[in-house]
């Protein structure tokens, strides 16, 4: 597993299906080495910090696998790096091979997995099509949220290890899963019992299985 490219941002203006907003869904790869913080990569910036940003979403990490299956969905040839917002571009992993709450090393940082990156309006304006958030969800290829453990560097090419796997084995795909009520409830209750998956994604999760899925 290792960074491929690391993107940071600042807000620009988007043109949605709600008029025009602000957002720093458009990032670009930067070469050098980047300070890792408690809020995020040196240089990041979030336009809306009611939904973006925080302590645990402080890195957005996709992984490149996802690239070619993105590019048929859209019918391109090719997506940008970052295309879908990401600070880390990633390859050899996946939603379904990382679990909330393993811990991360990556650089000199120290990294927690917390919970999958669920698509937006501004995802679906990014992307030029109204059902991309329902073929993310339907995928499980969200991407994730890191917080950060222990502040450092990072930059492309870093390896990503797994210092300290969590021990309830609950992926971000489990996660994406229960949300389209794909799983028993069984399974959605360890997950909601889950210590390091954070409470607004537990709310989530819970009024969603609580709620008929619209199809």
């Amino acid at each position: 597993m290792k960074v491929i490219a690391v993107s940071v941002g600042v807000p620009a203006p988007l043109n949605t299906a709600r008029g025009q907003v602000l957002s720093s869904i458009t990032k670009q790869p930067v070469t050098e080495r980047v300070r890792v913080s408690f809020s995020g990569l040196t240089g990041d910036q979030q336009a809306d910090s009611s939904v973006h940003g925080g302590v645990n979403k402080a890195i957005c990490l996709m992984p490149s696998e996802h690239y070619p299956r993105w590019s048929e969905f859209l019918n391109r040839a090719s997506l940008p790096p970052a295309f879908f917002g990401e600070n880390l571009t990633a390859a050899g992993v996946s939603e379904r091979s990382l679990f909330i709450g393993d811990v991360l090393e990556v650089g000199t940082a120290r990294l927690m997995v917390r919970s999958p990156r669920l698509p937006c309006y501004k995802f679906v304006a990014r992307a030029g099509r109204i059902d991309a958030a329902r073929f993310m969800l339907n995928e499980a290829m969200t991407g994730l949220y890191l917080s950060v453990e222990e502040e450092g560097e990072l930059g492309a090419g870093d390896a990503i290890r797994v210092v300290v796997p969590h021990p309830d084995r609950v992926s971000i795909a489990d996660y994406v899963d229960a949300m389209m009520q794909k799983l028993p409830s069984g399974q959605v209750e360890k997950i909601l019992r889950n210590d390091a998956l954070p409470d607004d994604r537990k709310q989530l999760l819970a009024r969603r299985i609580e709620a008929p899925l619209r199809r």
